[in-house]
């Protein structure tokens, strides 16, 4: 007689059972988050100087410092879209029109100086 993993076919052990447990509560306390959208629009601001008290910061031969550009890109999906925050390596690889998932997981996120619960996406790849 051939060995079968059928759950019809065999009794449920305690072990068993403690299984299927485990892996629902896993299920349920899951903090993942993934989104496939189009990129509708990018964005992507002017570097601002560096400020303190008023002057301008600069490096040691003299120069303006800047921080970086903010970026972030429009997304369609079904039911709304979002605007994502994305770093500068992922502004680049992005085109307008492609679509992508994103994958991240829900938290506080930092945003003018308050934090509120949002989603923050940490990899981007195209579909």
């Amino acid at each position: 007689m051939s060995k079968t993993t059928d759950l019809a076919q065999k009794p449920l052990t305690m072990a068993d059972i403690k299984e299927a447990a485990r892996n629902y509560a896993l299920l349920c306390e899951t903090n993942e988050v993934k989104l496939a959208a189009v990129v509708t629009r990018k964005y992507q601001s002017e570097p601002r100087p560096r400020m303190k008290d008023g002057v301008p910061v600069n490096d040691r031969d003299g120069n303006p410092l800047f921080y970086d550009p903010r970026c972030e890109v429009t997304v369609a999906f079904t039911g709304g879209e979002k605007v994502i925050p994305v770093s500068l390596a992922d502004y680049s690889r992005i085109d307008e029109g492609r679509r992508y998932m994103f994958k991240g997981r829900i938290g506080l996120v930092k945003s003018f100086g308050s934090e509120t619960v949002d989603v923050s996406f940490s990899t981007i790849e195209e579909l």
